[in-house]
């Protein structure tokens, strides 16, 4: 004998499982991703090199991809930064950041974001 005939409430409870799992099935239909702004629509693009000058380590710094980009180098004599040329009180950027090859204990992989207005010194 079969369990749910000693028990229709669990033969009923079975049935309204697998007819929920048709219906919430992912199968039945497909997943479109919601139409959306995306971050980068809202700020207008600043090319890299007219944006930025080099602080320091200026050898290891090259802008690349008519100055949309910028490579950021570290060797055994300095690192390197860039200083932006106007003030920016919002905005919108990405870094990619990458740990030299091999060992390298001692290496601070950082990206750092300050302030030096007058009045409020922030790190970030």
């Amino acid at each position: 004998m079969a369990l749910w005939e000693h028990k229709p409430g669990f033969s009923y409870l079975l049935v309204l499982i697998l007819c929920l799992a048709t219906v919430v099935s992912p199968h039945s239909r497909t997943y479109t991703t919601p139409s959306v702004t995306h971050l980068t629509d809202y700020f207008p693009g600043v090319p890299v090199d007219r944006a930025f000058s080099k602080a320091f380590g200026a050898s290891n710094v090259q802008f690349l991809s008519n100055g949309s980009m910028a490579t950021l180098a570290l060797d055994k004599i300095s690192g390197s930064g860039l200083v932006s040329q106007s003030r920016y009180y919002y905005g919108f950027f990405s870094a990619a950041i990458k740990l030299p090859s091999g060992l390298s204990p001692g290496v601070v992989v950082a990206f750092y974001v300050s302030s030096l207005h007058h009045c409020l010194r922030v790190t970030d």
